[in-house]
């Protein structure tokens, strides 16, 4: 069988299939085909110290291990792992701007204990000291 039309000329199922394969794999079949066509964002990391409090709206946002959209492998948290209510206070210690959109998303923890998991978070999940800006 020969498909036609496809790349400029004609293949049979075997050459497509091996071109399919190389191009969304690598020549590799250990490589997923939407890893391969995602493209990652940049980000801009600068150090923090500082409290903040979960903002009225904190829920509307995810939790995630890295800054949304900078990383592979990226998981999302519920809020109610870290019993999260409005007004809870959290210890911001990275802030991160992602390019090229700009926004703003802060990593922080739950406790001052050494070790405690940290989140990222967007920067309208928390309202911020006035010293605090969220760019």
């Amino acid at each position: 069988m020969m498909v036609k039309g496809l790349f400029g000329q004609a293949y049979t199922m075997a050459q497509f299939y091996t071109l399919v394969k190389a191009y969304y794999n690598s020549g590799t079949s250990s490589s997923s085909s939407s890893a391969a066509s995602t493209s990652l964002n940049k980000a801009t990391y600068t150090s923090e110290s500082t409290k903040a409090t979960l903002s009225s709206s904190y829920s509307k946002y995810k939790l995630y291990n890295h800054v949304k959209g900078a990383y592979t492998n990226m998981k999302t948290y519920k809020w109610s792992s870290i019993s999260a209510k409005a007004g809870k206070t959290v210890y911001i210690n990275m802030k991160g701007i992602r390019d090229p959109q700009g926004s703003t998303w802060y990593r922080f923890t739950t406790s001052t204990a050494k070790g405690a998991k940290e989140y990222w978070a967007y920067s309208d999940a928390f309202d911020l000291p006035s010293t605090t800006t969220a760019a």
